[in-house]
């Protein structure tokens, strides 16, 4: 079958128009002031959560490798540091532990989607200059990401009543990334 002229010259401003909507579409997703929803984290993403329990509380054998005092940071470029241990805080240091692949870098993100940490005004959020304390009973966290030239600070306390569910899961998955065992494989000191 023959195609007229018409119709020969048309396929070309067509195919043009399609790909043009096909290019607006794809940079309008990539281009929108609101991260929720979207699967792919931007270059500037960057995730520090650190888990802090009352003065003197000594996790147990079986407690969620969430629920342990640890510092976790992941930098832009993919880099996981990690600090664990009781007395860790918002003034250690980590070391690096990993880098990640852009799919769990990516994973995170939509974790942090998840546990409503790029809402306007996420539940928990400290504001600048405030100071948070932590709930005197069971362990808690401070988390702070960075998206988009943007930056919210969230307390949250872990654990059940009235826990933050979807924060821990972050958390619980930060700590798997950096090899952390969980606490059914936890290691405990013996008196021997």
């Amino acid at each position: 079958m023959m195609r007229t002229p018409a119709i020969r010259q048309s396929l070309p401003a067509l195919a043009l128009t399609i790909g043009s909507l096909v290019v607006v579409a794809l940079l309008g997703g990539c281009a929108s002031a609101s991260p929720m929803g979207a699967t792919i984290a931007p270059q500037d993403f960057s995730l520090d959560a650190v888990v802090v329990t009352p003065e003197g509380a000594e996790p147990g054998r079986h407690t969620p490798r969430a629920r342990r005092p640890g510092r976790y940071q992941l930098a832009p470029d993919g880099s996981l540091l990690v600090a664990l241990g009781a007395g860790v805080g918002t003034d250690t240091i980590p070391v690096l532990a990993r880098r990640l692949t852009p799919s769990e870098r990516d994973g995170l993100w939509r974790l942090a989607d998840s546990a409503g940490l790029f809402e306007t005004d996420p539940p928990g959020r400290i504001a600048w200059g405030e100071t948070w304390e932590a709930p005197p009973i069971g362990a808690s966290a401070i988390v702070s990401v960075t998206h988009d030239g943007r930056r919210v600070h969230v307390g949250a306390p872990l654990g059940a009543g009235g826990g933050s569910p979807r924060v821990e899961a972050l958390i619980d998955r930060l700590a798997a990334l950096a090899w952390e065992p969980d606490s059914a494989w936890a290691w405990t000191p013996t008196d021997d």
